[in-house]
């Protein structure tokens, strides 16, 4: 890796952090990754519980086929009472139309 004078090796600060989604939950910190979109940890700002939320990224948020299957895996997770399956419970958009689903956040 070259390094050009008077660049910085600090990556760009994640726009999602500090955000209010559906006025109900603040964005707080990044926990996860993947091919397809990001988890955070966020708190309900109405009962103060911690929560983590799956957002979708922006370049998947126009493909029926994705949201489909999003909503889909909202759906049946929420069915299921398991302690070995993560509980959904709230599925929204964020301001720029990224799906996300709210999930109990597991330590």
């Amino acid at each position: 890796m070259v390094f050009s004078p008077g660049a910085s090796s600090i990556p760009p600060a994640d726009p999602r952090l500090g955000t209010i989604l559906d006025g109900r939950y603040r964005v707080d910190r990044k926990i996860g990754e993947g091919g397809m979109g990001d988890v955070y940890e966020a708190q309900h700002l109405g009962i103060e519980k911690r929560v983590a939320v799956k957002i979708l990224h922006v370049s998947y948020a126009s493909r029926p086929d994705v949201l489909k299957r999003f909503q889909r895996e909202a759906q049946a997770a929420s069915r299921i009472a398991h302690p070995h399956i993560v509980e959904v419970t709230d599925l929204g958009r964020t301001t720029d139309g990224c799906p996300f689903m709210v999930l109990e956040l597991l330590e």
